[in-house]
């Protein structure tokens, strides 16, 4: 009897063993493109003429192909006169 209490308190307990460690997490930047192909992603389909944050991995290569350029432009009320 004292052995199953013993197993028990053993998987309870963690045996002695160390306490997992969570792998890092990896924090994802993000570009803003202007789309100027339509082309269709993992994250929807993107139209021609569209802004949309893009992890950056992603982004660079759609540059580079010709897809996509970046935006640089702010976010904010259009100009009135």
């Amino acid at each position: 009897m004292k052995r199953k209490k013993q197993q028990k308190q053993n998987l309870t307990e963690g045996a002695g063993l160390p306490a997992p460690s969570l792998p890092p997490v990896e924090v994802c930047e993000t570009m803003r493109v202007r789309m100027l192909k339509s082309a269709v992603t993992p994250y929807g389909v993107l139209n021609a003429g569209t802004v949309h944050n893009i992890p950056t991995k992603f982004a660079c290569g759609w540059i580079a192909a010709g897809i996509a350029e970046q935006d640089k432009s702010l976010d904010g009320p259009q100009e009135t006169k």
